[in-house]
This record gives C-alpha cells, sequence and structure tokens, in this order.
C-alpha cells in the first residue's frame, strides 16, 4: 500500500476517533501523535500518455482486445480492473452511457458514451447477451497478468525497457522502479484531456470516479448532459 494511501486512512481514522471521543463513546484517541508517513520515494514518475505516443500503440495493438480496452481507459478514465469485468449490460447505447460500480471505491460512476467510443462499441460482437464480457479473453486472464503484458507492449512500442531475465536482483529492482507509462497513464491521460478541453474539474471528478471532499463540498450532483458536452470535446484517436 502506497504511503499516500495509508496517510488518507489515517486521517480518516484519526477524524472518526476524534468525534468519538468528543461524544465520549471512548475517552482517547488511538491514532493521535501518529505522524504520517514520507511519501514513497520513487525512480521515476507515473504521466499520461501524449497523442502521438497514445497513436503509436494504437498502431501495435489495432484489431486485439486491447484496442477496445485502451480505447476505453482513454474515453472513460476508468481502471484496467473495471474495464476487465465490463458487461455488456452495464453498457446503454439507447441513453449513451456506461455504469460502473467502482472495485477500488464502491462508488456508482455513470460516463456517457462518446461519438468515437460508441463507434467503437458498435464494432464490437456480444452485444446481444447483457452478461457477456465485452473483453473475455481479459477477463479469463486477470488484470496482474495484464499488466505485464500492457508493459510488453510498451517495450515493443520504445516506450518501456525490455523486461530483464537475468538474475533475481536485477528483476527485484526492476519491479521496485516506477515505469513512467503504464495501463494506469491513460487515466492521467484522460484528465488532462477533459481539462485540456476546458471541462471544469467537477465535472472531470464526476466522470473519472475520484474521490474528493473538497470537490463533494461545493458539488452534489453533475448533470449527465453537462458530462456528454464536455466529452464531447475530447479529440479523436
Amino acid at each position: 500500500m502506497k504511503a499516500i494511501t495509508v496517510n488518507k486512512l489515517l486521517k480518516q481514522l484519526k477524524v472518526m476517533f476524534r468525534e468519538a471521543r468528543a461524544a465520549r463513546v471512548i475517552f482517547e484517541n488511538p491514532f493521535d501523535g501518529l505522524a504520517s508517513l514520507k511519501r514513497d520515494t520513487d525512480t521515476g514518475k507515473r504521466r499520461g500518455f501524449t497523442l502521438d505516443e497514445l497513436r503509436v500503440v494504437m498502431r501495435e495493438i489495432e484489431g486485439t482486445e486491447w484496442e477496445s480496452l485502451v480505447r476505453l481507459g482513454l474515453y472513460t478514465g476508468q481502471r484496467l480492473g473495471d474495464l476487465v469485468t465490463l458487461r455488456w449490460g452495464q453498457v446503454d447505447l439507447q441513453a449513451d452511457e456506461i455504469r460502473w460500480t467502482t472495485r477500488k471505491t464502491g462508488r456508482v460512476v455513470i460516463v456517457p458514451i462518446c461519438a468515437p467510443l460508441r463507434e467503437h462499441l458498435l464494432s464490437l460482437a456480444g452485444g446481444d447477451d447483457a452478461n457477456g464480457l465485452l473483453h473475455p479473453r481479459a477477463g479469463a486472464l486477470g488484470v496482474n497478468h495484464l499488466s505485464r503484458e500492457f508493459g510488453e507492449i510498451l517495450a515493443r512500442c520504445g516506450f518501456r525497457a525490455k523486461a530483464s531475465h537475468g538474475k533475481l536482483e536485477n528483476r527485484d529492482a526492476e519491479r521496485r522502479r516506477v515505469n513512467e507509462l503504464t495501463f494506469h497513464s491513460l487515466r492521467h491521460s484522460a484528465v488532462s484531456m477533459m481539462k485540456n478541453a476546458g471541462i471544469s474539474p467537477a465535472i472531470v471528478q464526476d466522470l473519472v470516479g475520484h474521490e474528493s471532499a473538497e470537490i463533494s463540498a461545493h458539488y452534489t450532483h453533475i448533470e449527465s448532459e453537462a458530462k456528454r458536452k464536455a466529452l464531447g470535446a475530447l479529440p479523436v484517436i
């Protein structure tokens, strides 16, 4: 678990136990005095893809399930785990919406289907089976395997060093090294593209399912039409 995640949980626990103490449910807060962890020290920094990099990747994966996963990742901003488990019953081509209950946060996210993504979804087979996975091969392999496989794709594109098959300590060092580009970079790309298109932070927040107390305090609901208009501003890849 990353330091930033631990610190977020620690902050929440401190608040909960502070309120419990104020209500005299407990007499002391066991989390008082606990310091936050130092931020992870990485040898690299994750970032989003540039448009040119995305075009190179799309040429490499054309005609495979990866093409679909990347398009969905880019145009919805969702995590690989949520894309792998996506079923046709969650895709409403009449309303042009995809609905998720995200694995990480349990939050319900409704993302309008923009024109380029709709065209792609209509080209896929299997839409008549509501329980069918959009990506059956990926669904059978699992996220960890797919993350490694996507790393190999990036290596073939020249965006990542090829995995070492040498000594164990070298392989361990590679696992610890942060790669600038991963599948999660599509989420960074989606957020950047939305903001560069002039989409408000509140709408971006709602579309990708990020949690933020600051945003939630000011915006309790984002209209579907506002999200649809926002996604319509994204470039075609």
